[in-house]
């Protein structure tokens, strides 16, 4: 069921977008109730190129770099 009439565009994010997100943790809840609206992913990494439900994925760290070397 849809919970976002008044929405065009559904932002969610994660630190690390992986398997793992589509098994109940946040961004899964917030896929699985974005109807037809397009949903974005904004993460530090993501090792998915692409998700059911999911418009784009943004990330921050598109290199993989470790996290010493990105600050």
């Amino acid at each position: 069921m849809a919970y976002t009439p008044a929405c065009l565009v559904i932002i969610t994010g994660e630190g690390r977008f992986d398997s793992q997100s589509l098994m109940g943790k946040v961004p899964c809840e917030v896929i699985g109730r974005a109807g037809d609206k397009p949903v974005l992913v904004l993460c530090g990494m993501s090792l998915l190129d692409s998700a059911d439900g999911v418009t784009a994925i943004f990330e921050s760290n598109p290199l993989h770099l470790p996290f010493e070397q990105v600050l």
